[in-house]
């Protein structure tokens, strides 16, 4: 993908946020049901445990982690291209930082913002990131930014083994690239928001394949913990991955 659409779909994203936020953010509300599982290997031990979350929309999951170590002096990093999702929370930090222009600017997130996390979280994010070499340099970024033996934590999207999102997103896609002459990759569509004419936002569907490839790319910094999915009727809308940082 060449750097004028990757620039064009990040745009995109970053006006339908910007038009969308507040309805997008009442969808938002309730905890995913994976969360649970990936909790299972968080040990809030150092005082204080750090995390990094990594396009932190309305800082859900920082509600649901302070409620499951209520005990535990957890403080969080949340950073995201739209300031306008972020909501107060007493332990966490916003910066506002566009992750994905970042990237492109070859820039590197541990320069930024420190190399000593005791997790990293990226839940709903990595499908809006265009281009393989770009989410392989996200993921290679955020593994960056943990000390050793701790956690990252990501969500790759599968919406396209959902019926009625495929359907959804083969229509939309088809109506929106005449309007944008897009050269999207395999897995790229263009997703609507309520049914609002010219609305779209950029989302890529996460085969095994892709999943695999991007973690083994990463195999000099982190080992596979652990791999499953969840989420959505289905339990299966959302492959997670955990890694964990080596020595």
């Amino acid at each position: 993908m060449d750097l004028e659409c990757i620039h064009t779909l990040v745009q995109l994203n970053n006006e339908f946020y910007r038009a969308n936020h507040e309805s997008f953010s009442q969808t938002r509300e309730k905890p995913w049901v994976g969360w649970e599982r990936v909790l299972t290997h968080v040990k809030a031990s150092p005082t204080p445990f750090e995390v990094l979350d990594v396009a932190c929309g309305n800082m859900r999951f920082e509600r649901y982690m302070s409620q499951a170590f209520a005990s535990s002096d957890i403080r969080y990093t949340c950073i995201d291209s739209c300031a306008d999702f972020a909501t107060s929370h007493e332990r966490a930090v916003f910066q506002r930082l566009d992750v994905i222009e970042m990237l492109i600017g070859e820039s590197c997130l541990a320069e930024l913002l420190g190399d000593s996390y005791n997790m990293v979280v990226s839940f709903g994010f990595l499908h809006h990131v265009p281009s393989y070499e770009l989410r392989l340099r996200l993921i290679r970024n955020m593994a960056e930014c943990l000390c050793p033996e701790s956690i990252l934590a990501i969500s790759f999207w599968r919406f396209m083994d959902d019926a009625r999102l495929r359907r959804k997103a083969l229509s939309t896609t088809q109506e929106a690239l005449p309007v944008f002459e897009l050269d999207l990759e395999h897995g790229d569509y263009l997703l609507d928001w309520n049914l609002q004419t010219g609305r779209y936002r950029y989302c890529h569907h996460f085969e095994e394949e892709e999943i695999a490839s991007l973690v083994d790319a990463v195999s000099d910094l982190c080992e596979l913990v652990e791999q499953f999915e969840a989420d959505g009727k289905s339990g299966h809308l959302n492959t997670y991955v955990i890694l964990r940082k080596k020595d």
